[in-house]
């Protein structure tokens, strides 16, 4: 709805709503939905439509009574000019977040349990940016077409590879992949020709990063709430081991 007391109850019925400059608030909780959310409308460069956690609540969409199907995403965004911030995707029947659209953000989202990508970019999918998220125990992850910025992000463990954009030419702008880091994936990432990567961990370390460069690879640790600024909290998690390799 248009204010807190009379809100709608599912954030599709929002999103089929939204105009250039609108705000979505989503209240903390678990929402348990089988139908995927498509966010099919468009902001604009100047005014966005924003999808945020509503200020100190955590909602969590979780997607797990979805049947294994590539056509079961969790949110799926063919529009232009979303910001989604602080939003929890849980257990998708495909991917978590599917792109198609350009000029989006995906900023301090989480995507975990999903059965393919945690976050896809693909079929068009370009100038778009992935900033301080998460992405962890997914079959497949970060796959994408085209432009795209990945900054900043933590991604382990997942059944295939960890960051994979390496899906035909990129006929719009250039990958640009810069200070990220991964490890334990299930094989050796993957980037397009001309991709700019820089200070990513696979850069930094060779042979790649293992649990020894750290002091610590706890998940229980890493899934500990991020800072308001959006950086990890401060564990042990992934920092240096003293006289070690970083």
């Amino acid at each position: 709805g248009t204010s807190l007391s009379q809100p709608f109850a599912t954030l599709s019925k929002a999103a089929g709503l939204a105009n250039p400059g609108n705000l979505i608030y989503l209240r903390g909780g678990a929402y348990h939905w089988t139908a995927k959310v498509s966010l099919s409308r468009s902001g604009s460069a100047a005014q966005p439509i924003r999808v945020c956690a509503y200020p100190g609540e955590q909602p969590t969409l979780d997607f797990s009574g979805q049947a294994f199907s590539s056509s079961n995403r969790g949110i799926e965004i063919p529009g232009n000019w979303w910001c989604l911030y602080g939003l929890e995707i849980v257990g998708a029947g495909d991917n978590g977040i599917y792109v198609t659209g350009k000029s989006n953000t995906l900023e301090r989202c989480v995507a975990h349990d999903c059965r393919d990508s945690g976050f896809q970019l693909h079929s068009g999918a370009a100038y778009n940016l992935v900033l301080n998220c998460d992405s962890y125990r997914n079959y497949d992850q970060n796959n994408n077409a085209a432009g795209l910025t990945v900054d900043l992000n933590t991604a382990w463990a997942n059944g295939s590879k960890n960051f994979n954009l390496n899906h035909g030419a990129v006929t719009q702008g250039v990958h640009v992949i810069r200070n990220n880091v991964s490890i334990a994936g299930g094989s050796t990432d993957s980037f397009a020709g001309g991709t700019l990567q820089t200070n990513n961990s696979w850069q930094v370390l060779s042979p790649s990063a293992s649990t020894t460069d750290f002091l610590s690879v706890s998940v229980d640790l890493a899934l500990a709430p991020r800072r308001d600024d959006g950086g990890l909290p401060e564990t042990p998690f992934f920092r240096p081991a003293p006289n070690g390799r970083l």
